[in-house]
């Protein structure tokens, strides 16, 4: 067993790990990351984005984004996170 080569603690039930949230159901165990994505949507000022029910298509054309409204996701960071594996 773990415990015999390691100090361990019970610390209860799972409630986050790893920015993963743990919902316990009565058929399962349930993961979520909704919050995770609304702290990455709201440090990205889109957290009133629209939601849609399907990726866009990967062979539309985007025109560049106006310099106005480029945000450099790597100084809006409050808590000291790194914004490394933000997929935006």
């Amino acid at each position: 067993m773990l415990s015999t080569k390691f100090p361990l603690n019970d610390m209860g039930l799972l409630n986050h790990f790893l920015s993963i949230e743990a919902i316990y159901t009565s058929t399962g165990l349930f993961l979520s990351q909704t919050q995770y994505i609304f702290d990455i949507l709201t440090q990205i000022q889109m957290e009133n984005a629209k939601a849609i029910s399907t990726p866009m298509s990967s062979s539309d054309k985007l025109p560049p984004p106006e310099p106005s409204t480029t945000i450099d996701i790597s100084r809006t960071s409050t808590d000291g996170k790194s914004t490394t594996g933000y997929a935006i």
